[in-house]
């Protein structure tokens, strides 16, 4: 883990001779073994963004192990016991109602209003036993569990959650939503200019082994997604992204014809200077976007929907505490970032 050694020299006419100020940063619990000196000057601790289980006593028990280096505590529930002898202020909660009317891209009253399993709620608090590895297994799970994100943003917002718990709890979500499995057409787009007519999304190439192949045509101008109008390159990729493999998707679309005899223009379409069109409906069960052989995370409007959510649920519950050491001259250095694996 995360740690930093430092001789500081002379501090306050004292030495400290091999002063370590160690972060555990999946514990989420601060050690500091302190060979002597009864205070340092020039040495701050800073914690940003870490509310621990047990309040104020984090703050106020670095000055006393300082001052009785022989009596710091061993075990864990000394350094941070699971029962608090105080109240505990819930942040969590607090960030919650203050980012409600703000937070755009999230339904915070449906979060609030879902339920959560009973087998998550048994893998929540596995987040913060004693064993690693089991911590690590039920991160693992969560992210693969087909438990909707809402229920996991539910145990955020309704707090009551240790450190160790809404860290790692955060982590899970960005990677569930980051690595989301994406539906796929096949079809490449040529970018059409404002006011071209027909309006839609024009297929330059359908990929072969996708499902465009057995329904679409070079050509054929898409215009609506499921009854929602589509404009645009990127409402493509929206829609069809944010569905999954096997997902039916339907598509209303403008294909090309020749010009048609007189008298047999029923049907059809003509636009000044690009012919003659048919309506056809399509329906699509989607593919894999894996099958594109595309990496998930590249730029285009899916990826950065799905990154500006990600900081969307940041900005609501939090981000992961950074740990960091100020030295005499003022100078910070971030020992270690709290992220769960």
């Amino acid at each position: 883990m995360p740690c930093c050694g430092t001789d500081y020299g002379n501090a306050g006419g004292r030495r400290l001779g091999n002063s370590v100020v160690r972060s555990r940063v999946d514990r989420y619990r601060v050690l500091m073994p302190i060979n002597s000196a009864p205070a340092i000057h020039g040495l701050a601790l800073v914690l940003l963004g870490l509310t621990l289980s047990f309040g104020q006593q984090a703050a106020m028990g670095i000055p006393q192990a300082l001052e009785e280096p022989n009596a710091l505590p061993q075990k864990q529930d000394a350094v941070a016991p699971r029962k608090p002898r105080g109240p505990v202020r819930d942040n969590n909660r607090l960030q919650f109602q203050r980012a409600a009317a703000s937070n755009e891209g999230l339904d915070l009253k449906k979060v609030m209003a879902v339920g959560i399993p009973s087998e998550v709620q048994r893998l929540l608090g596995q987040l913060a036993v004693d064993d690693f590895a089991v911590r690590t297994e039920a991160t693992m799970k969560l992210r693969r569990h087909p438990v909707p994100d809402e229920s996991l943003m539910a145990a955020l917002a309704r707090g009551g959650l240790l450190e160790e718990q809404r860290v790692r709890l955060l982590g899970i979500l960005e990677w569930r939503i980051l690595n989301r499995s994406r539906g796929a057409v096949g079809v490449k787009m040529t970018a059409r200019l404002m006011g071209q007519e027909p309006r839609g999304i024009e297929i330059s190439e359908v990929l072969p082994g996708l499902p465009a192949e057995r329904v679409l045509k070079v050509g054929d101008v898409l215009q609506r997604l499921n009854g929602q109008a589509a404009l645009r390159n990127e409402d493509l990729i929206l829609q069809v992204q944010q569905m999954r493999p096997g997902e039916k998707i339907k598509v209303d679309l403008l294909r090309p014809v020749r010009d048609p005899e007189p008298g047999q223009e029923d049907g059809l379409a003509e636009f000044d200077g690009v012919g003659w069109f048919e309506q056809v409906e399509v329906e699509i069960v989607l593919g894999s976007y894996e099958q594109l052989n595309e990496d998930p995370r590249q730029a285009n409007a899916e990826t950065r929907r799905r990154e500006n959510f990600v900081a969307v649920v940041r900005a609501t519950w939090g981000n992961p505490a950074d740990v960091v050491v100020i030295d005499p001259e003022g100078q910070s250095k971030t020992v270690g970032e709290s992220r769960a694996p």
